[in-house]
């Protein structure tokens, strides 16, 4: 099997640390365009996909932290697979192939060819390494979420309510979130840093 695929990136991070960011910007944008392939059907189609992360940290009285992550992504050309979808939901922070993280559903649970996602975490510092935070995502799943300039119709919600502590081994977390879209909650809990 012959592929032929090109992929380009720009990132840019003034976070003052990986995690629990107090101040700083970040941006990850990628391009890949999937050019050739020889498959055993002879159906091959051209297509392309971005993606891009837009985000911000800014403290307030030296303790309370608001971080705003900005997602969106988007399939140039239909693709036959769904593979390639994007794919939201449940609490990652291996942002491999085309999944996001989405508080209040599942791994997973919510596919399409296209979304956008804002997520606003307000986190209180309220001792050494200890850290309680609000967090609410909200998000657009469509076959082109940008078709008509409609982003807010159909929009999903999910929030989260979480202890972290910041530890040599990499952050402890417990957090629980849910949603007012699907009246379904889920703990969460991670140790050790994402890889």
């Amino acid at each position: 099997m012959t592929d032929l695929n090109s992929f380009g990136y720009l990132k840019l991070d003034s976070y003052d640390k990986k995690y629990f960011p107090t101040k700083g910007y970040f941006a990850d944008f990628n391009f890949k365009w999937y050019m050739k392939s020889s498959d055993h059907h002879n159906n091959f189609k051209s297509f392309a996909q971005t993606k891009g992360t837009l985000g911000f940290a800014t403290t307030f009285w030296d303790k309370l932290t608001l971080q705003m992550t900005n997602e969106a992504g988007f399939t140039l050309n239909e693709v036959d697979s769904e593979v390639f979808n994007f794919y939201l939901g449940g609490y990652n922070q291996n942002y491999i192939n085309t999944f996001v993280s989405f508080y209040g559903y599942d791994f997973a649970e919510l596919s399409n060819d296209s979304f956008v996602k804002s997520e606003f975490n307000l986190r209180y510092q309220f001792a050494d390494n200890h850290y309680a935070s609000f967090i609410a995502n909200y998000g657009r799943l469509d076959g082109n979420v940008f078709k008509n300039i409609d982003v807010f119709k159909d929009v999903l919600s999910g929030y989260a309510l979480g202890y972290s502590y910041n530890t040599f081994i990499g952050p402890l977390e417990l957090k629980y979130s849910w949603s007012p879209d699907n009246n379904q909650g889920s703990w969460l809990f991670n140790l050790g840093f994402w890889f």
